[in-house]
């Protein structure tokens, strides 16, 4: 089986039941919050055809190195990771070539990610070969800061597990049906543990989320609602604003349990975990409001990674 050696903890290689025909195992066992790999983005633009003309999406050219590398990225399903195959360097004209640079298009729309927290779709080269699960065991960030690619893992894996992210980082919640729709984008038939044997659990907790987030809104509307009448009715309507924070802080601590059963250790559990320590400090719990905000930060230092900006400002709202 052919195979390379990406650093000390990830090797790529072939493989037929990830999404791509190839992914990136573990050479060791490695423990949750670890980085894995960090990558500069090959390519940064918001619309694919915007490459075809060698260009990123700022206007600057592609390097050489980088168009070699596209090169031996796959442009759609069944194609395979040039890099397995040995070769020292690929003709350039198989991404310019007389089909006006459609192959570098579909190159672009096949391996790009959307990232939370990157403004733009990215190309990444070892990236583009991680593999889907609706359960991943780790999570792909963006660092504007050194303007990397960042691969942390959310939970530990043994030597020789492959390393998934969730292709769908903002609709966590849609239901097994749904995301296998869109998995076929990549002709690829997930079979994490939440779309086989718990599919039923998975899809009931999924959509109890949905739900919950639609009732937490209409609350917190009617909420505000009713605090723009606390000069008329100032008793009544301060009690009814201690029933409102109560039943939105139930809402979210739900939220929080049904993702932390789904394994949905991402950035987006740690907004909720901010949303319910915001609750818990409205309702004079100081001692919950630090804890789930500690909480918050070490699941956004494994996602993100430390120095990452998003997580020294959480930091320093917790000091």
């Amino acid at each position: 089986m052919a195979s390379v050696r990406v650093n000390d903890d990830l090797v790529l290689r072939e493989s037929s039941a990830s999404a791509k025909g190839a992914g990136l195992f573990a050479t060791r066992d490695l423990e949750r919050g670890r980085r894995v790999l960090c990558e500069d983005p090959l390519l940064e633009c918001s619309e694919p055809s915007q490459a075809a003309s060698g260009r990123r999406g700022d206007g600057s050219r592609l390097s050489d190195q980088d168009m070699q590398r596209l090169a031996r990225l796959p442009a759609g399903p069944g194609q395979p990771f040039q890099v397995l195959s040995g070769a020292a360097r690929l003709p350039l004209q198989s991404l310019f070539g007389d089909d006006g640079g459609a192959r570098l298009t579909n190159t672009i729309k096949y391996n790009q990610v959307r990232i939370a927290t990157a403004k733009r779709p990215m190309v990444g080269f070892y990236t583009a070969a991680t593999s889907h699960s609706c359960s991943p065991n780790a999570y792909l960030s963006h660092n504007e800061t050194t303007n990397t690619l960042d691969l942390y893992l959310v939970h530990g894996v043994k030597k020789g597990e492959e390393i998934t992210v969730s292709y769908f980082q903002d609709d966590y919640a849609c239901p097994q049906s749904v995301r296998a729709q869109r998995l076929q984008k990549w002709r690829f038939v997930c079979a994490c543990a939440c779309c086989t044997t718990n599919l039923a659990a998975s899809d009931a907790r999924r959509n109890e989320i949905k739900r919950l987030y639609s009732e937490h809104d209409q609350l917190d509307i009617a909420r505000l609602l009713h605090c723009t009448s606390l000069a008329r009715e100032w008793h009544w309507e301060a009690h009814r604003e201690d029933e409102y924070v109560w039943d939105l802080a139930t809402c979210v601590r739900t939220i929080i349990q049904h993702m932390k059963d789904e394994g949905l250790y991402g950035l987006a559990l740690t907004w909720v975990l901010v949303d319910y320590a915001k609750h818990c400090e409205k309702m004079g719990n100081r001692q919950l409001w630090r804890e789930n905000m500690r909480e918050a930060l070490q699941i956004r230092e494994m996602c993100l990674g430390p120095f990452h900006a998003s997580t020294r400002d959480l930091a320093n709202r917790i000091a």
